[in-house]
């Protein structure tokens, strides 16, 4: 087995960062992911859709391939699909992520700032979803519409940043960078790790045996939430079958402790205008620290900072930050970790 986890190098990945300015102040009472991710889906509906007479699609669309709407929040596995064939949906192929920690409200110019990660095709529908998101910013923000302008669109390269949108005159610049591989953003200059810690930055959602983990998961736990997600991104998405030796990377993972923890279940409701109910999308929160070999797992957590890990990410769940500092030495004389 490779001593680092090998990434699906076809799996396509794009960053931006968006800026929406509101001309009055604005309450988002730490809703920011809600008001933008309803609103531009509804917008991006209304925008792409391609029913006659300007008619919304009613239940799921016949064509899921037919419009960005369809392809980004309709899609359901092929007949034929060997992964997923039994689930109604798969993976959606982004993920929404304001800024952190989010304001409870804006005053009048200063910047709402959020990213956008796309995965495979939906790369292709960036302009799209542009569009919708400038839209949504015309026909207003929260309940009191407060209208906001476009002000920025940035490429976020692991490397570099590049604009695509110049905010002082209105104009977009069409400078839209080549996509990174799921690979090269995982990629880092490896030492021997035995330590890092894991921030669950917003609720992680991570499922095992069919339940919802309440407390600190076991690495290998979040090993296998990430290696599902990484997978399915990559069948469905970017048009290639992720062959690795799964089930010998969570044994691997197993022999990996958790040697500290202060995570503990959040809860979070939003209500879903798509689906006409409240949804609870609670999930852990908090630091844990995991120790044994880390380093043939780097590259896996790295791509899972962008992508988040668990169910909802595309609301901005399951976004975490890791922190390595120490190596060798970290253990004491008698074999504890500080």
């Amino acid at each position: 087995m490779s001593d680092l986890l090998p990434l699906p190098d076809q799996l396509l990945l794009a960053r931006y960062r968006i800026s929406l300015t509101p001309s009055a102040p604005l309450a988002l009472h730490g809703q920011a992911a809600t008001i933008l991710r309803g609103g531009f889906g509804f917008l991006l509906k209304e925008g792409t859709c391609l029913r006659p007479e300007g008619k919304l699609c009613d239940g799921r669309c016949g064509q899921p391939t037919a419009c960005s709407y369809a392809y980004l929040f309709e899609g359901t596995p092929p007949a034929d699909a060997e992964v997923l064939r039994r689930h109604e949906a798969i993976p959606q192929p982004f993920v929404l992520a304001p800024q952190l920690p989010m304001p409870q409200a804006l005053a009048a110019g200063e910047p709402l700032t959020f990213s956008l990660v796309l995965a495979g095709q939906a790369i292709w529908h960036f302009p799209y979803l542009l569009a919708a998101f400038r839209a949504l910013g015309w026909r207003g923000l929260g309940k009191e519409r407060v209208r906001a302008g476009l002000s920025e669109a940035t490429a976020w390269l692991p490397d570099a940043e590049i604009p695509l949108f110049d905010g002082r005159s209105g104009r977009f610049l069409g400078n839209q960078p080549t996509p990174v591989s799921a690979a090269t953003w995982g990629h880092g200059t490896e030492a021997k790790k035995d330590w890092v810690i894991v921030r669950f930055l917003t609720p992680a959602r991570l499922k095992y045996q069919d339940s919802y983990v309440t407390g600190a998961p076991p690495f290998h736990v979040l090993v296998r939430s990430l290696l599902r997600r990484v997978s399915s991104l990559s069948v469905f998405h970017g048009g290639q079958r992720w062959e690795i030796d799964y089930r010998g990377w969570i044994e691997r993972a197993e022999e990996v402790e958790m040697v500290a923890a202060d995570a503990h279940w959040r809860n979070w409701e939003r209500y879903s205008t798509r689906q006409e109910r409240r949804m609870n999308l609670g999930g852990i929160a908090g630091a844990v620290t995991y120790a044994g070999e880390i380093a043939p797992f780097m590259p896996l957590l790295r791509l899972g900072e962008l992508i988040h890990v668990g169910k909802g990410a595309v609301f901005g769940n399951g976004r975490f930050e890791i922190e390595i500092e120490r190596g060798d030495g970290d253990r004491d004389r008698e074999g504890r970790w500080r």
